[in-house]
């Protein structure tokens, strides 16, 4: 299996499945491409998968992009 890249602006999530990864910017996406796997979000320079931590910043996101 390939490395798992760092965080950043295009790879803030990344979905795993099946033991594929794919990494997306668009929260919305990520989340359909998480179903039936696990979602991860980017945590400083690693990656998180701890439902809690996932829920927290798909809501910071999701208010900041509501505010213009």
């Amino acid at each position: 299996m390939a490395n798992i890249l760092y965080p950043s602006k295009t790879r803030r999530f990344m979905s795993e499945v099946a033991g594929v990864r794919r990494y997306h910017a668009n929260p919305g996406r990520a989340v359909v491409a998480a179903r039936g796997g696990v979602l991860w979000v980017a945590m400083c320079k690693g990656w998180s998968c701890n439902p809690e931590r996932v829920a927290t910043f798909l809501a910071i996101i999701e208010r900041q992009e509501r505010q213009p």
